[in-house]
């Protein structure tokens, strides 16, 4: 397919292979043939019409952009694939494409050590306003503790807005998160991941939390302690310095243990 118009994409401009116009690739639901996923081609045509036509309406309308393109811009990647449905030779949008403009990295030098990258990830970490975090090479990877379990909230009464409850847990099991673990606060080494959830105490939304000790995992290639509870959009690299939550995850108390239902969306910067 190529750009969008008003309301939505139009099926008659659809090709059976990729041609120079070709902005979107669509893939047919298996149950239902009026219902398609798309995202965006990748090639330089793609990103220099997206770029272009960034301000759109109607591209506003289909897709969903995680970062302004940049002048030294040169990839982007779907981080999440739309959702449309075929109307009266319309295709509709349910749900937006998720796009991410990726620039070209700088140069590193090859030889740096893992203090230096960690040093300059604090750094980064100061000059984007975050709370400066204490950072040991040498410090124990991230491990659930038992500690104490912050107080349930009771159910909202008549004409009272919702209460939500925050806790942190650290790495999960596969897809388990032992609750009898979870902690009031964040704490840098030991726990990794947020929980939110209201009046319902079997059901949470789980986010990875982003800090200095992330980013020595990443770094150090211990990526099983993200990949249980997350999805990546892309893979990291030596030049990662950022690790943002597209989407939350999640997940079902179930015995004092949270089972994950829906894995997290990030996405590597």
């Amino acid at each position: 397919m190529g750009m969008p118009g008003a309301g939505g994409f139009d099926n008659a401009s659809k090709t059976k292979g990729y041609e120079k116009t070709s902005v979107f690739f669509f893939t047919d639901d298996a149950k239902n043939k009026s219902k398609a996923y798309y995202e965006a081609v990748s090639g330089v045509q793609t990103l220099k019409l997206l770029k272009e036509h960034y301000n759109n309406e109607h591209l506003r309308n289909t897709c969903l952009f995680i970062n302004k393109p940049r002048a030294d811009t040169t990839s982007l990647i779907t981080v999440e694939k739309g959702c449309a449905m075929l109307v009266n030779g319309k295709w509709v949008v349910l749900h937006k494409a998720i796009i991410h403009f990726e620039a070209k990295p700088a140069t590193v030098n090859a030889g740096a050590t893992v203090s230096g990258i960690v040093s300059a990830v604090k750094e980064h970490a100061q000059n984007t306003a975050m709370p400066p975090r204490t950072v040991n090479i040498g410090a124990v990877l991230p491990k659930s503790v038992p500690t104490e379990q912050p107080p349930i909230p009771e159910p909202a009464k008549s004409g009272q807005q919702a209460v939500y409850t925050n806790f942190y847990l650290g790495a999960p099991d596969k897809n388990l998160f032992q609750n009898y673990s979870r902690s009031a606060r964040h704490k840098p080494g030991i726990t990794m991941y947020e929980f939110t959830h209201d009046a319902n105490k079997y059901y949470a939304e789980f986010r990875l939390v982003f800090d200095a000790e992330i980013i020595k995992l990443v770094r150090n290639n211990y990526l099983q302690y993200i990949n249980s509870a997350c999805e990546s959009a892309n893979a990291p690299t030596i030049h990662t310095n950022e690790v943002r939550t597209v989407r939350g995850g999640i997940a079902v108390l179930e015995d004092n243990i949270w089972r994950i239902v829906e894995k997290s969306k990030i996405i590597y910067e």
